[in-house]
């Protein structure tokens, strides 16, 4: 049932969770066909609860995986289409092995073995458990590690948080070490261990708790101070401020930007994997006047071009080529008034620009 949640949770989830346990039923200690059963019990189950998520995408898109398999099971009208699909393709790649500037046995260890959440002592302290219990269940965690590791290596971009789920059997064989008979001595050693590790882990919360409420050891003292970003008072965010001063009845077209949670007035916006409505009129070969136009009809009164996130979009996920400096120079021509231009203070150049849209007269 877990296996199906976490599935639901994230994609990811379905090679590196649901798969490598499925692995558990047939190590069973029965008889075959009661371990085919319990296969089958195991994956009805994740099935289970894996289903709501699928059952939502079947009625807002068509597609149970929804963005996966689109050329399986196709999308809705308006959700999805090739080119964003090859978007998300493209920027979910795997690590392309041709590229890497280390060989990947040696990712691999500084991403795993040199990473202080799993760290080289949680490691030896498995391959002994490994070696001392040489059992079926032995087998079992051992298989589920290495599949794990395969899809890790060979199916996602090599980051440390996808090889998390190496955690739980690596823990299981550091344990068998202690497993069985110890004598009382070795029953301290063990306590002492675990103690030690806890503290650690106290100490880690409380480093990370440091590193993200300082800047280069001073404190920040944010906490609670929402009016920084909704007034646009800290650096970045001036952009905000701006729209959040606009007449109640505005709404605002957001291009490139996303990040929602400060705007006080109505805007419409679209993350990378979204279809661009404006992006879509430019390709139907619509007319500068058209656009401007239409953005009047649908209620747009201004619109917000982040020129930076486009920038940082386009070389990372993917943006729409037609959404540039040269259509709002364009639309400028026909309708839009620029309004206000917005400057990081240590820097010249402007990051986002804010229009206003009027029709054309």
């Amino acid at each position: 049932l877990l296996a199906g949640l976490s599935c639901g949770f994230k994609y990811t989830a379905i090679p590196l969770v649901a798969l490598p346990l499925a692995i558990f039923p047939l190590f069973l200690q029965i008889d075959r066909p009661r371990r085919c059963v319990a296969l089958a019990l195991f994956g009805l189950g994740t099935l289970l609860t894996f289903s709501p998520w699928m059952v939502r995408n079947m009625i807002h898109t068509h597609n149970p995986v929804f963005p996966l398999a689109y050329s399986v099971f196709g999308a809705k009208s308006g959700t999805w289409d090739e080119t964003l699909n090859d978007r998300w393709k493209y920027a979910h790649r795997i690590a392309d092995l041709e590229q890497l500037d280390r060989p990947l046995g040696l990712i691999a260890v500084e991403r795993i073995v040199g990473d202080y959440r799993l760290g080289p002592w949680l490691c030896m302290l498995a391959l002994a458990g490994a070696v001392k219990r040489r059992d079926r269940w032995t087998i079992t965690l051992v298989m589920n590690l290495v599949v794990v590791l395969a899809i890790w290596l060979l199916a996602t971009h090599l980051f440390a948080r996808f090889a998390v789920v190496l955690l739980p059997p690596l823990i299981v064989l550091a344990a068998r070490v202690f497993e069985g008979n110890i004598t009382r001595w070795m029953a301290h050693v063990v306590w002492g261990i675990v103690l030690l590790g806890s503290a650690g882990n106290l100490y880690l919360l409380g480093e990370h708790y440091c590193l993200h409420t300082r800047a280069e050891g001073v404190p920040i003292n944010a906490y609670g101070r929402t009016d920084w970003f909704v007034e646009g008072q800290w650096p970045g965010t001036e952009h905000v401020g701006a729209i959040n001063q606009l007449d109640s009845r505005a709404s605002v077209l957001l291009l490139g930007e996303a990040r929602t949670f400060y705007f006080r007035i109505p805007v419409e916006y679209a993350v990378v994997f979204n279809p661009q409505p404006l992006a879509e009129d430019i390709r139907l070969g619509r007319s500068a006047i058209s656009i401007v136009e239409n953005l009047s009809a649908r209620g747009v009164t201004h619109v917000l071009a982040h020129w930076e996130e486009m920038e940082r979009l386009r070389r990372t996920y993917g943006f729409d080529s037609e959404i540039n400096f040269q259509l709002l120079s364009q639309l400028s021509e026909v309708g839009l008034q620029e309004i206000e231009a917005f400057v990081y203070p240590t820097f010249r150049n402007y990051y986002a620009t804010l229009y206003e849209a009027r029709r054309h007269e």
